[in-house]
């Protein structure tokens, strides 16, 4: 099955096109003080020179937007013609002065011409409700009208995180309201037939995020509409954590064949982010994305598994003397007998077991698990196929090389060696529960 993208019209930013035939085409954002050209203008290059293919600065102010001029001369000085995005909140004239030095505006609906929601129990008619959107045309024609003539483009950023309060009291926290907030501004431009449009609906949750992308390209083709889309997690955080919680969101888009351009979000130095941009838009290259939901979810067992994800931690009689073994795997001491927390792991497993069993027993008694290769009515054996028996319970089976698991055998689960093969094993053995179980080298 190939993945088949979402077709969107080409919006030139500067001389890079998004959308319409272009690759995914990758983003970021300087951290420098905009004021400060020379700083500015050097991460610009740096980014540039690692792959970036547009950059966003902020505009708070006037200063910031006659700094652009500066930054916009320098790098064409050096050879660079990388376009650039003024990012603007709240301040609608540092947007038309700006309009001059760069190849792109943002403008987040939530707080260009409204202010971000405060969160009071605002009630609106339908003529209050008329009168705040006429307050938008107002405040926003003079940008869509210079952009025009100016034939440059125009983002419009919806963040889930600063709704307006007129959104708030109509649709709530919802990516619904994100639609409709960015589809008022939408509206503007295109009564003045201006169609440089970029969307994006930016959240900090990769779930809220995900639904209002889906949401807005359902509500653009009952609109006939088809423009770009900028895809990107909110503050999505530094390290491993960051990048995971971007792939997750822009990840998930990318494979439903949604998005023309992408920021990976981190608190790191913005030319770290290029790296996972590139590794995301492998992603969406990819002609046979994995299509999990034609995999049933099997019937549950009873097995030391826990349905948001499962930790077994591998240990020996020497970790179970130590005197904070109980801290390291996340449980703590109450009235002299371990208890379990929010953080304790869900099983242990022990490939030898220890003389004295007391402190293995406590464990298993409060819900913690207990797997060893020796046998133990008091805890869940591992076994192999070939070390199994029919009349054997409470094991765990390691299946390496077989695809099939013989008649009568019932695990609680399957630690199963051969992902290449996991699609087969499924069909083949029906709702045992299944573990992947194997050695990678990633970066």
């Amino acid at each position: 099955m190939k993945s088949r993208r979402y077709l969107t019209r080409e919006v030139m930013v500067g001389n890079v096109g998004v959308g319409g035939e272009n690759p995914v085409r990758i983003q970021s954002m300087t951290t420098s003080n905009t004021r400060d050209a020379d700083a500015t203008a050097e991460q610009i290059m740096r980014l540039a020179d690692v792959g970036c293919e547009i950059v966003r600065i902020t505009v708070q102010g006037k200063k910031e937007a006659v700094a652009c001029e500066e930054i916009k001369n320098k790098l064409l000085k050096q050879g660079y013609t990388i376009p650039l995005v003024a990012d603007i909140h709240f301040y609608p004239p540092a947007a038309m002065l700006v309009a001059d030095f760069v190849d792109k505006i943002r403008v987040n609906p939530g707080n260009y011409v409204d202010r971000r929601a405060s969160f009071k129990t605002i009630e609106y008619d339908d003529k209050s409700y008329i009168e705040e959107l006429l307050k938008i045309e107002e405040g926003f024609t003079p940008l869509v009208l210079k952009l025009k003539s100016q034939e440059k483009a125009l983002r419009i950023g919806t963040n889930h995180g600063s709704l307006s309060d007129r959104i708030m009291n109509r649709y709530g926290d919802t990516p619904a309201g994100m639609v409709e907030s960015a589809f008022e501004f939408a509206r503007v431009c295109r009564n003045n037939d201006f169609y440089n449009i970029i969307f994006s609906m930016k959240a900090s949750n990769p779930l809220v995020m995900i639904e209002a992308y889906r949401l807005l390209v359902s509500k653009m083709e009952d609109q006939g509409w088809n423009y770009p889309l900028h895809l990107g997690v909110t503050e999505a955080g530094e390290g491993e954590d960051g990048r995971v919680k971007s792939a997750v969101g822009i990840g998930s888009l990318l494979l439903d064949g949604i998005g023309d351009t992408i920021r990976v979000s981190l608190t790191e130095d913005p030319w770290l982010e290029i790296d996972p941009c590139k590794r995301l838009v492998q992603i969406g290259r990819r002609e046979k994305p994995t299509t999990f939901f034609q995999i049933p979810k099997r019937k549950e067992k009873k097995a030391p598994l826990h349905r948001d994800g499962t930790v077994i931690l591998k240990v020996d009689a020497e970790d179970l003397r130590s005197n904070d073994f109980l801290k390291q795997i996340g449980a703590k001491l109450q009235l002299s007998r371990p208890e379990k927390t929010l953080s304790t792991v869900d099983a242990l497993y022990i490939e030898r077991l220890p003389e004295d069993l007391t402190l293995l027993k406590q464990l298993s008694e409060i819900g913690i698990a207990v797997l060893s290769k020796q046998k133990h009515e008091s805890f869940i054996q591992v076994l192999t196929i070939d070390e199994v028996a029919p009349r054997d319970e409470n094991y765990v089976l390691v299946v390496d090389g077989a695809i099939k698991i013989p008649e009568g055998l019932t695990p609680l689960f399957v630690l199963f060696t051969n992902p290449a093969e996991v699609k087969e094993f499924v069909r083949l053995n029906g709702d045992i529960p299944l573990i992947l179980a194997f050695d990678y080298d990633l970066d």
